[in-house]
């Protein structure tokens, strides 16, 4: 079920409306944990069965856990088996026919059959929240959660389970526990987020795909400047695309008394890599963080291993976004820069030039700019179908930025040439920095006249095709 599809539109009120009459805590949860389980169904129900094997062993393995008090070895057993459960299980459903393509250049891929399955909407997410709690409560930062209600909700709660934030169990499980209070602040506050993640997806991520698809998927007739212009457009659908589900995320969790994290700061306004990415899906660099590049030594071993430890983690946070050679180069070119970033801020540290250089305002907005430039260049890997692919448009736009006819006239009207009118690019255009601006100033909170420009937007200018929010391929 999409955010932006009739079906939601009516399941989300009607949630709301029963919620509100329910009075007993005990059956809101319920009446919860059914809705999300009926939300997950409605993509497909015969892969509810692999939700409820990720809930069942890590919510049973999580009391043994923490009932073998003393007995390390056992807990450790225990643990390494729930984890290995649940990512083979992902990597069955989301790596294993890619790499047993990729071992056909070895002549052994006889050995391993032919497998045709749909990629479990959300599996990423869901495991990699179910992993979090279960090394949270092996390292006693939090008890088993005992209560079998509050434990499925925190794994299939609905506005979050398919392309997260990625919780802790230490923020949302407590909020389980807690009777649901109906404050009159968080349905409005909730209900502008849930308008603008609106905005953004309907109105501008799904308006700039029209162009950023038709223009991937006819490379070769495309000069170096339509592929640079659509390139820029794509960073700005992913962002809006993704922080717009975000939003829609977090404020419908709002509006029923409940609180997730904010998945996005401003990232594109950013002065390095690091920064971006503490401001760029936060809730998985979290992860990343607290359950691998800490256990793996973190900053406090060697310079070496610290860089090496960076770039495990982005190799690692690149196959997760997919089974294809593009997101491992995406990973390492993060990882690289990283490292680099890293490296550089070291030796400049204790520097008196750089340091007053790093305190100019203008300075920042090289810094600003350069940060963007590299996070698009990078996502061209990400948004291409294969390396091939990729090189090409990273080539065109470097060695044959010609200034044809054709593409100067689809460079500055691109949506004339995907049968949408000048109106629709003239109100996202406007949009684009409206968002970017409002974002940067203050929290999303809005007036009356605000609220109605923006509905109005959305109902004139929006894409109402049930277009899927691009982080559900995850």
């Amino acid at each position: 079920m999409l955010f932006n599809s009739l079906q939601f539109l009516l399941f989300f009120p009607s949630v709301l409306f029963v919620l509100f009459f329910l009075k007993n805590q005990k059956a809101s949860l319920i009446f919860l944990l059914v809705a999300s389980l009926y939300f997950y169904a409605s993509w497909n129900f015969n892969y509810l069965f692999l939700i409820l094997i990720s809930i069942i062993s890590t919510y049973i393995s999580a009391i043994a856990i923490d009932q073998n008090t003393g007995k390390e070895r056992e807990k450790k057993i225990i643990l390494m088996f729930a984890i290995f459960l649940n990512l083979l299980i992902l990597f069955f459903f989301k790596y294993y026919d890619f790499f047993r393509k990729e071992l056909s250049s070895f002549n052994i891929t006889s050995q391993f059959p032919e497998w045709k399955f749909l990629l479990p909407v959300g599996i990423s997410f869901y495991t990699f929240q179910a992993i979090g709690y279960l090394i949270d409560v092996y390292r006693r930062s939090i008890p088993a959660e005992k209560n079998w209600i509050n434990y499925s909700l925190f794994i299939t709660f609905f506005p979050q389970l398919v392309a997260g934030p990625i919780e802790k169990a230490e923020h949302i499980l407590v909020q389980f526990r807690n009777q649901i209070k109906w404050e009159k602040a968080n349905l409005v506050n909730g209900f502008d987020l849930v308008l603008w993640g609106f905005l953004k997806k309907v109105v501008l991520a799904d308006r700039l795909s029209v162009y950023v698809d038709s223009v991937y998927s006819n490379l070769e007739v495309h000069g170096g400047l339509t592929l640079l212009v659509a390139s820029v457009l794509f960073s700005i659908q992913i962002y809006c695309d993704f922080s717009g589900y975000s939003d829609i995320a977090v404020g419908i969790a709002r509006m029923m008394g409940f609180n997730l994290i904010q998945n996005f700061k401003n990232p594109y306004f950013s002065k390095n890599i690091g920064e971006f990415w503490s401001r760029w899906h936060i809730s998985l660099t979290s992860w990343f963080r607290d359950y691998l590049y800490i256990p793996l030594g973190g900053n406090r071993v060697t310079i070496f291993r610290n860089y090496l430890n960076v770039l495990i983690v982005f190799l690692l946070s690149g196959l997760w976004h997919g089974a294809n050679w593009t997101f491992v180069v995406w990973g390492l070119l993060h990882g690289l820069c990283r490292a680099f970033g890293m490296g550089f801020q070291k030796m400049t540290s204790h520097q008196t030039f750089f340091v007053k250089l790093s305190k100019s305002k203008f300075v920042d907005l090289i810094n600003i700019l350069l940060t963007f430039g590299f996070v698009t260049f990078a996502w061209i890997y990400f948004r291409a179908n294969n390396l091939t692919e990729a090189h090409y448009i990273i080539g065109n736009i470097l060695f044959k930025m010609e200034l044809t006819n054709t593409s100067l006239r689809q460079t500055i009207l691109p949506f004339t040439q995907s049968n949408v009118s000048i109106a629709h690019a003239i109100v996202v255009s406007f949009w684009v920095f409206f968002v970017f601006y409002i974002e940067k100033i203050k929290e999303v909170n809005f007036n009356f006249v605000l609220r109605l420009f923006i509905s109005i937007s959305i109902l004139f200018f929006g894409k109402f095709d049930n277009v899927s929010f691009l982080y559900f391929q995850f």
